[in-house]
């Protein structure tokens, strides 16, 4: 290849006139994208109202024995197995009960 197309092959003309109308062609696919996108997540917010206020209801867990979480009998619980950090033989347990 003679020297004069390696230099223009390498130079700042030829890649950069290559790609970008391509380029520019994704570049405004994707910001049309995204301006759709931003559109439809602005009409959701609006449908979905001015003010959401939580329940102030407090959650109340179930009472159970000290026995029955160190037995692992109420594993699904959600106190259980709180009674001896460490301690796998509650949950060995259920697990062998399940099969």
């Amino acid at each position: 290849m003679p020297a004069s197309h390696a230099a223009y092959l390498t130079g700042h003309t030829f890649f950069p006139s290559l790609i970008s109308a391509s380029f520019a062609h994704g570049l405004d696919i994707a910001f049309d994208f995204a301006i759709a996108a931003c559109l439809v997540a602005a009409a959701a917010s609006l449908l979905r109202g001015r003010r959401y206020v939580h329940d102030e209801q407090a959650v109340v867990a179930p009472e159970i024995s000290r026995a029955e979480v160190e037995s692992g009998d109420d594993l699904e619980c959600l106190e259980a197995g709180v009674g001896r950090v460490g301690d796998p033989a509650p949950v060995g347990r259920y697990l062998a009960q399940r099969g």
